[in-house]
């Protein structure tokens, strides 16, 4: 017997409410819905390889032996600083990036982002190589910056094409950057041994970018009622069970003051925090600390991220068996937990284990790959017509974290090849991630478009 969607008590104005609106079994086969799913994944998966372009990049700059290319001499400092400012670039256009995305088309706004990118991505090799440290902070901030759209775009998008019923199903959109580190870790493997070292990464990236904008661009559709192609049956099912209804007003004072939206804005921006750490410096932990080869790294690195995006998958199927068993609410505080809770218990008992530590940094990814159904996916259920824009402020808050958190580890770090000073920045991510967790776990964290509106917290236009 199928099982409905239950629906849960309102007993307070923050828990989620799906009472509204048929709910209806999605149609059978591949529609046009699937496809715009798609063109969110490989965005993200886009937005994956430009961020990690720099960390493998970093490495082969690193490299004395010079097979990998050009040696520049910069300190763990000076790489924490430039890892940093890609963030620091993404914080500055966060907030505008919000409002556009949800006056404009985002997809289109994104597309456009990424082939920016693509063309100041090509043109980082020979900024680092002949025109100093300050210009190459300048540019990397501006990679930064051209692709502040990534984040509340997708989201927006995703709002508009994506029903309740099939959000955890589809959750694993979100993830697709890590598939993007696979994908610039396998390139780099091959350019850095034959196509001249670690410049070769970013001319990669940056073709591969401009291509996903081409693509974003000819083939997004922002509505549905614009589809040129969708069948009647899908298109009957999502205008039903869409909860993204339209271009609305939002209220500052009244949204920011909502519980919900602050707590489930903080707890991404913790993860984020110590998502970035992990990712921008990992390479040089297996580089510095456990002595791995340049080669090794990369297929050490490509492994960690193809285990999270399995798991991923497997998150995503199981909380789609789960749906009309539990709650949704309780579903996101279970993911949550298992992501941010579970995922630093690995981490803490890193510097004890030192001959188990990419075992130990493999757990904590399998682990970490549950949040996308916790607070990743609640930043939709908060507000739907408003997704992009709450979106966005939670991107300045993680990314205001999140530029910091290269940067700290760059100066907390005093002995690169030392595993105690290593252990001293993943505790601080550790201690991050549980706080953050408790507060998930204690406030409510969802609200419906029906909520908002009546607490005055948007308006509709027309």
């Amino acid at each position: 017997m199928t099982m409905e969607r239950r629906t849960p008590q309102l007993k307070n104005k923050y828990i989620l409410d799906f009472s509204d609106g048929p709910s209806e079994t999605p149609p059978k086969g591949f529609g046009v819905r699937h496809l715009q799913v798609a063109l969110i994944y490989l965005g993200m998966v886009n937005y994956g390889n430009l961020f990690f372009s720099l960390s493998l990049g970093l490495v082969g700059m690193d490299d004395t032996t010079g097979s990998s290319g050009p040696v520049l001499n910069y300190t763990i400092a000076d790489q924490g600083t430039i890892s940093g400012l890609f963030v620091f670039g993404l914080m500055v256009g966060e907030i505008p990036a919000g409002y556009l995305v949800t006056a404009y088309a985002p997809m289109r706004l994104m597309s456009v982002g990424a082939l920016l990118t693509g063309v100041l991505q090509v043109l980082f090799p020979s900024t680092a190589i002949n025109l100093g440290f300050t210009t190459t902070c300048i540019l990397r901030a501006l990679i930064g910056l051209t692709q502040c759209f990534a984040n509340p775009a997708s989201i927006a998008h995703f709002s508009k094409w994506v029903t309740e019923r099939e959000k955890d199903r589809f959750s694993f959109v979100w993830g697709g950057k890590f598939l993007g580190y696979v994908v610039i870790i396998a390139i780099s493997a091959i350019v850095m041994s034959y196509l001249g070292g670690w410049p070769a990464i970013f001319y990669a990236s940056g073709i591969l970018s401009i291509i996903w904008g081409v693509s974003g661009l000819l083939w997004s559709v922002e509505s549905i009622s614009k589809h040129p192609t969708i069948t009647t049956v899908e298109k009957d099912f999502l205008e039903a069970n869409i909860t993204n209804k339209g271009k609305t007003t939002i209220k500052w004072k009244a949204l920011f003051t909502s519980v919900p939206v602050w707590t489930v804005i903080v707890v991404r921006a913790c993860s984020h925090w110590t998502s970035i750490v992990m990712a921008s410096l990992i390479p040089l932990f297996f580089t510095n600390v456990l002595k791995l080869s340049v080669n090794y790294v990369t297929f050490a690195t490509a492994g960690l991220y193809l285990t999270m995006i399995v798991s991923s998958y497997g998150c995503a199927f199981i909380a789609n068996k789960l749906d009309g068993h539990v709650s949704p609410k309780v579903s996101r505080i279970l993911w949550n937990t298992i992501g941010m809770g579970g995922g630093s218990v690995p981490l803490f008992f890193l510097y004890m284990a030192e001959d188990y530590a990419v075992v130990l940094i493999l757990i904590y990814y399998i682990l970490a790959a549950a949040e996308m159904l916790g607070h990743k996916t609640n930043i939709i259920e908060v507000a739907p017509s408003h997704s992009g824009m709450i979106a966005s402020a939670a991107g300045f808050l993680s990314n205001l974290f999140a530029f910091t958190g290269p940067i700290f580890a760059g100066y907390i770090i005093k002995d690169e090849e030392d595993m105690m000073e290593w252990w001293k920045k993943y505790n601080h991510g550790i201690t991050t991630s549980n706080e953050m967790r408790k507060h998930f776990l204690l406030v409510p964290t969802s609200m419906n478009m029906n909520q908002l509106h009546q607490a005055n917290i948007t308006s509709e236009k027309n």
